[in-house]
This record gives C-alpha cells, sequence and structure tokens, in this order.
C-alpha cells in the first residue's frame, strides 16, 4: 500500500509538472481575486506562496499547544480505517454504526462559522523590524493565527489526472479553511471545517456542498501522500488521496519526490 501510494504520488507530480495547472494558483494574487473575500490583500514582507508550506508534527504542537497530544494518532483511511457494510472499523475493532459515525463526521466538517474564514500569514507594517519580519517567516514556530498545511492535489486512488486541488490551514481553535479549484471546470469554492482534537480527525467540505464531506488523519497531513475518505452523504464512502504538490516559489532542478515510508 504505501509504495503503491508513493507511485501513485509521483505520477501525479510528474503530470501537474508537465502542464503546470497549479502555478498560479493560491499565492496573495489569486487570494486577493476569489470572489468571497473580494478585497485587496496586502501582505508586507511574508511570501506569496505562504499557503504552500508543508508542515511537520513538532509544528503542529508548537501551533497548537495543549489542544493536541503530543503523540499522533495514526488515523488512515482505507488502512487503519475501514468501512464494511453497516460497521466501521478502526484498528481492527468495531467503531459503531457505519451510518452514525457518517453523521457524526459531517458535522465536524460543518462548523458553526459567522463567515468565510480566510486564511493568511501574519499582517506586518510596511515597516516592521528585521525581528517581526523573521517571526513572521519562521515555519518551524509560526506566529500568527493561521497554520497552512499545504496544497494537495485531489485524486481517486487508482488512476486519473488530478484536476482539483485544495488549499488547507488551520486556525488555533481547529477551524479548517481554504480553497478549492477544479482545473477542467474553473470551479473555486471556499473550504471550510473542522480538527476534533480528541481523535485527532480532520473533516472539511466545500463551497455550499455540505453533505460531500472529506476526512482524513491530522498526522497525514504532515505527509507528501495522505489517504482521504470522500463521505457522499450519510451511505456512501469512497477512499481517495491527497498528493502535497511543491511550491512553485522552489526551483524545479531542486524538487524532491517524495519519498512515502510506513508510519
Amino acid at each position: 500500500m504505501w509504495h503503491y501510494r508513493g507511485d501513485r504520488c509521483r505520477e501525479v507530480w510528474y503530470h501537474n509538472r508537465h502542464h503546470h495547472y497549479h502555478d498560479h494558483f493560491f499565492n496573495v494574487h489569486w487570494w486577493g481575486s476569489c470572489y468571497w473575500y473580494p478585497r485587496p490583500i496586502v501582505y508586507h514582507h511574508c511570501s506569496p506562496w505562504w499557503w504552500w508550506r508543508p508542515v511537520v508534527w513538532g509544528t503542529m504542537g508548537y501551533f497548537f499547544g495543549q489542544a493536541l497530544s503530543p503523540d499522533p494518532i495514526i488515523y488512515d483511511p482505507g488502512t487503519t480505517v475501514v468501512y464494511e457494510g453497516d460497521t466501521i472499523y478502526i484498528n481492527g475493532e468495531s467503531a459503531g454504526n457505519a451510518d452514525e459515525y457518517r453523521r457524526e463526521t459531517i458535522a465536524l466538517a460543518n462548523p458553526e462559522l459567522e463567515e468565510t474564514p480566510m486564511p493568511g500569514p501574519p499582517e506586518l507594517a510596511e515597516d516592521a523590524s528585521e525581528e517581526e519580519i523573521a517571526a513572521a517567516n519562521d515555519s518551524e514556530k509560526p506566529t500568527g493565527d493561521w497554520l497552512p498545511v499545504g496544497v494537495w492535489a485531489l485524486t481517486q486512488q487508482e488512476q486519473g489526472d488530478a484536476t482539483m486541488f485544495l488549499q488547507l490551514s488551520i486556525d488555533k481553535e481547529g477551524v479548517v479553511a481554504g480553497a478549492y479549484k477544479n482545473v477542467m471546470t474553473g470551479d473555486e469554492q471556499p473550504v471550510a471545517g473542522q480538527v476534533d482534537f480528541k481523535s485527532q480527525r480532520v473533516a472539511w467540505h466545500v463551497g455550499e456542498a455540505t453533505q460531500t464531506v472529506y476526512e482524513t488523519g491530522l498526522s497525514n497531513l504532515e505527509n507528501d501522500v495522505a489517504s482521504v475518505f470522500v463521505h457522499f452523504g450519510e451511505s456512501q464512502t469512497q477512499t481517495w488521496l491527497l498528493v502535497r504538490m511543491p511550491s512553485p516559489e522552489m526551483p524545479g532542478e531542486t524538487v524532491k519526490l517524495p519519498e512515502v515510508t510506513d508510519k
């Protein structure tokens, strides 16, 4: 399974490197033009590709503090978590009724929010000091309100080109925000969801499709490839993949293909 995911990840990387589908998405200019956040965005002294940053567990621990256990929970859709008929199994043991579990996940993916959240780097004054600039750009000890966890291709496990892309960020309360882009249809939508810090599950939805939700484990988001459940309402679930995309600001010749290892 792990070797297969690595191969699929490389396939997606090679394809998108050739077509450059994603190179101009989810940077500061793109966010400034998205319909749900139309006002201009100005971030002084921060990378325009801040939203593409990868993250590691230690950084999550620093950012979330005591809300997050120091030990990651392995919640891997399709391997440690499996739907079989009317039952969901976690680590080989029954975890309850499948439809009820989906309902819980749909609720997690639809937190009550007053407005569409807009993730972004720390806002600095134009005359910010060198110390303030360095702190704002410290990816290991982030100081802002949002933690970016990267840009991902959403793709089927076995085949097919990646045409759907997600940017995901999380605030200190566990609110998930970001954006969705379909390069074939041109569709662009906001993303919203929530982290359950106790179970370390992450779930979100896209736009107004509140009954189609996506779910994975928080620790999976530090990997280059992660399995994700796609729940179509309360009665159907498929397992897809998230493939992390390298930042366009990185020189092409230095981009390292992912090395997927067993957890």
